[in-house]
C-alpha cells in the first residue's frame, strides 16, 4: 500500500469515526411524513438498506424511508441528526447505529428511540444481527456482542471494531460467522463471534457490504475508490462500475436485483442493477451514471493477507469533517510542519556561519 493511499484511508477513517460535534443545519427542519423524490442526507451518504418492502437511506443529517421501491421517500424525523451509519433487524426490532448512539424501532421503522446500550458508549459505526445474535463495532470501545436481541451487551474484542463501518453481515444459519467492512484493512471475516478475524479481500477502504440472502456466497461491496462483486464467498473478486457518488449497496430480498445509494449534491437517490452490477439504472431525475476507476490489486483488502495490527486509537477531536475538508486540514498541518522545519534548518545554518566567523 502506498503512503498516499494509507493517508487517504486514515483521513477517511478519522472523518467518519469522530463524533458529530458541529451543528447539524437544516436537520430539524425536515418534518416527519414529508414526501420527497430524493432523500436529503446532507454532505455524506452513509447507508442504504432494504428490509422487506421498505428502503431506508441515511446520511449525516437525516434519514428517509420508501415503501414503493424508491419512487418517493418519507422523512424519519426521529432520526434527524442521528448520523446513522448502520442498520439491522433483531428480535422483531430495527436497530440503527450512528455517531449519536443506538436507536430502536418497534413499529417497522416509522419512529425510532435512542437507547443506552453499553456504559457511556455513544458511538456506533457498524451493526449486524441474525436472530438474537447482535454485533456492534464502536470506535470508542471495540467489538460488542448481544445474545438477547440487543437488550444487553458484553465486550467481545476490545482490539477490533474501531474502524468498522456500515451494516455487518451475520450468517442466518451460523450466527457466529460475521463479515464486516473494515475501512483500514478491507473486508474482515470472523467465524467465532468476533474473537478472531481474517481478511476477506474486496475493494479497499470498504464502506458497505451486502450479500444475496438467497445465495450468501454472492457478495457485493463498495470501497473508497471502487466496487466489487464475488460469487464464491470472497475468494475472488471482480470490479463493477459504479455511478459517481455511490456509497451504499444492498440486495433485493429475492436476490434478483442490487440496489445502490448514490449521493447527488446533498440528496441521495436509488439506482438498480438487474445484471449483477454490470450496469445501473437511476430513479427519476437522477444524474447519469459514471464509471469509477478499476480496483487496484495492491489496495488494502484485495489480497488474502492477515489483518494489520488491530490497535487503531481514534482519540481525536477534529469534529465532523468531510473527506475533502479533512484532507485540506491535514495537508495544511503537514505543510506547516515542513515550513517550520525548513525555517529551523535555515536558522541553524546562519548560526553556524556566524560562529565560523
Amino acid at each position: 500500500m502506498t503512503k498516499s493511499l494509507k493517508l487517504a484511508i486514515g483521513i477517511a477513517v478519522v472523518a467518519l469515526s469522530l463524533g458529530s460535534s458541529l451543528p447539524l443545519a437544516n436537520a430539524s427542519s425536515i418534518p416527519s411524513g414529508s414526501m420527497m423524490n430524493q432523500v436529503y442526507v446532507g454532505d455524506h451518504l452513509h447507508t442504504m438498506t432494504v428490509m422487506g418492502n421498505r428502503f431506508f437511506m441515511t446520511g449525516h443529517q437525516s434519514a428517509g424511508m420508501s415503501s414503493n421501491g424508491g419512487k418517493t421517500w418519507t422523512a424519519i424525523s426521529s432520526l434527524n441528526g442521528a448520523d446513522v451509519m448502520s442498520w439491522t433487524t433483531a428480535s422483531k426490532m430495527i436497530l440503527a447505529g450512528g455517531h449519536n448512539g443506538l436507536f430502536r424501532s418497534t413499529d417497522n421503522g416509522e419512529t425510532f428511540k435512542k437507547t443506552k446500550f453499553y456504559g457511556s458508549t455513544s458511538d456506533v459505526h457498524a451493526i449486524g444481527a441474525s436472530g438474537k445474535f447482535v454485533y456492534m463495532g464502536s470506535p470508542q470501545v471495540g467489538f460488542l456482542m448481544s445474545t438477547d436481541g440487543g437488550t444487553t451487551w458484553k465486550m467481545r474484542n476490545s482490539k477490533v471494531g474501531q474502524s468498522f463501518m456500515g451494516s455487518m453481515l451475520v450468517d442466518p444459519k451460523n450466527p457466529t460467522r460475521i463479515i464486516a467492512p473494515d475501512m483500514s484493512a478491507g473486508l474482515a471475516m470472523s467465524s467465532d463471534s468476533g474473537l478472531t478475524w481474517s481478511s476477506l479481500g474486496g475493494p479497499g477502504g470498504p464502506m458497505a457490504v451486502a450479500w444475496n440472502s438467497k445465495n450468501i456466497k454472492e457478495i457485493v461491496a463498495i470501497g473508497m475508490m471502487s466496487g466489487g462483486i464475488s460469487m464464491d464467498a470472497g475468494k475472488t473478486w471482480k470490479e463493477i462500475p459504479l455511478p459517481s457518488g455511490a456509497a451504499a449497496i444492498d440486495f433485493a430480498p429475492d436476490g434478483k436485483k442490487i440496489y445502490l445509494g448514490v449521493l447527488v449534491g446533498t440528496k441521495a437517490q436509488l439506482y438498480t442493477s438487474v445484471n449483477q452490477g454490470k450496469s445501473w439504472q437511476p430513479s427519476a431525475a437522477a444524474t447519469t451514471a459514471k464509471k469509477v476507476a478499476a480496483m487496484d490489486p495492491n489496495m488494502p483488502g484485495m489480497n488474502h493477507v492477515e489483518l494489520a495490527s488491530p490497535d487503531r486509537p481514534l482519540a481525536l477531536t477534529l469534529g465532523t469533517f468531510g473527506f475533502g475538508t479533512s484532507s485540506v486540514f491535514i495537508g495544511a498541518l503537514l505543510l506547516r510542519r515542513k515550513d517550520r522545519r525548513n525555517l529551523a534548518n535555515k536558522k541553524a545554518l546562519l548560526a553556524s556561519r556566524s560562529a565560523g566567523k
